[in-house]
């Protein structure tokens, strides 16, 4: 005896696909993310000249959001394995004017940590 091949085959590949959507969902939230200082401007004033901010994103890999008021950063957001947390949190706690940076503090092919050791 056994189970009608179109009762199995329906069940199976029903619950293989609510099992692979979730195993993508988990995944995803295994991503890393830092959060650090004002990562969403907050209390600042965003319409200000001096305040801007610089992003770098990798889709399916890693965001990256820098939050700058006059050449200083004041927050940064980081999602997926950036190996910029260390870098970030120093530059925000020592309030260093990088403005001479500009955008190349996102550049992928610049190892920003060299700068400041």
């Amino acid at each position: 005896m056994g189970f009608s091949n179109s009762l199995t085959d329906g069940f199976f590949s029903d619950l293989w696909s609510e099992l692979s959507s979730f195993i993508v969902l988990v995944v995803v939230s295994f991503s890393t993310i830092v959060l650090l200082g004002l990562f969403n401007g907050q209390g600042l004033d965003l319409t200000a000249p001096d305040v801007y901010v610089l992003l770098r994103i990798t889709p399916g890999e890693e965001y990256v959001k820098c939050v700058m008021r006059g050449g200083r950063m004041q927050g940064a957001l980081l999602i997926g394995d950036t190996d910029l947390e260390e870098t970030f949190e120093n530059l925000i706690v020592d309030q260093l004017d990088i403005s001479s940076i500009g955008e190349d503090l996102l550049n992928p092919n610049i190892d920003i940590s060299d700068y400041f050791d």
